[in-house]
């Protein structure tokens, strides 16, 4: 059962990386590609065809965020189960000083995440849905606040995953000390396997 935990807690960090690097690899190639395009959008035509471009772009990558935020939450959820319940259960008397590393920094990238569902991601899709609604009626006035306003919440979402991303590089190195054999029993070198 315990590497059973431990694959759990592997993959959970695995894909929950992936995750974050997915969604910002295609939005460098989506927002790079759209406007050698040249491509023109109906809907948008109070812009100039770069700024149309950038909307196409959004209306692309934003999906794939809210997509990889839902995953990095389950991917939390696993990761904070299986190592809380290998801490419990499997592990109590073999606690490695990498595990004060790994938890805070698993803690950490976790509330993280959840400031960027919960609170940042909300707010600046918000903005982001009011610039893309002006541009469409025409309303450049308030396109443009809105677009001011997402602006302003964008480098703080970059941010963000730039450190959980940090976080959670750490928690793999902090996690690769603490699964060695001199660490760890759940490679069989203990007698909880």
């Amino acid at each position: 059962m315990n590497a059973f935990l431990a694959s759990c807690y592997w993959l959970a960090l695995t894909i929950w990386i992936a995750a974050i690097l997915a969604p910002a690899a295609a939005g460098m190639a989506v927002f790079r590609v759209l406007p050698q395009l040249n491509g023109t959008f109906p809907e948008f035509t109070a812009l100039a065809t770069a700024n149309q471009a950038a909307i196409a772009g959004g209306h692309i990558v934003n999906p794939l965020f809210i997509f990889s935020n839902v995953v990095q939450l389950i991917c939390a959820a696993i990761a904070i189960f299986s190592l809380g319940i290998e801490q419990l259960y499997w592990r109590p008397a073999h606690h490695s000083r990498a595990d004060y590393v790994r938890i805070p920094t698993l803690l950490t990238a976790t509330v993280l995440i959840l400031v960027e569902i919960c609170i940042l991601g909300p707010i600046a899709r918000e903005h982001l849905y009011a610039y893309w609604n002006a541009v469409q009626s025409h309303s450049m006035d308030l396109a443009n606040q809105a677009k001011s306003a997402f602006d302003a919440l964008h480098p703080v979402g970059t941010t963000l995953y730039a450190i959980t991303f940090g976080l959670l590089l750490i928690t793999v190195v902090a996690s690769a000390v603490a699964y060695t054999p001199s660490h760890s029993s759940l490679l069989g070198t203990g007698n909880n396997s």
